[in-house]
């Protein structure tokens, strides 16, 4: 269980506020990084397998079929 005190201080809410603005662009950077690996990976998979450019369509509209 985390031991969390908030500030009541404008001093310590301010510096609450700019931890929380750096962890959410960390998250934000983590996210963009992932989407371009999980591309990436996707693009040497297909070229491994020779898939074509149709074959690959219809793969990527079944995925997001099945997420939503």
């Amino acid at each position: 269980m985390l031991d969390w005190h908030f500030p009541v201080a404008p001093k310590g809410c301010r510096e609450m506020l700019a931890a929380l603005r750096m962890a959410r662009e960390r998250l934000s950077d983590t996210q963009e990084r992932i989407v371009d690996q999980e591309e990436r990976l996707s693009d040497m998979v297909y070229r491994l397998y020779a898939i074509s450019r149709g074959e690959r369509q219809t793969i990527e509209q079944f995925l997001q079929a099945i997420q939503q």
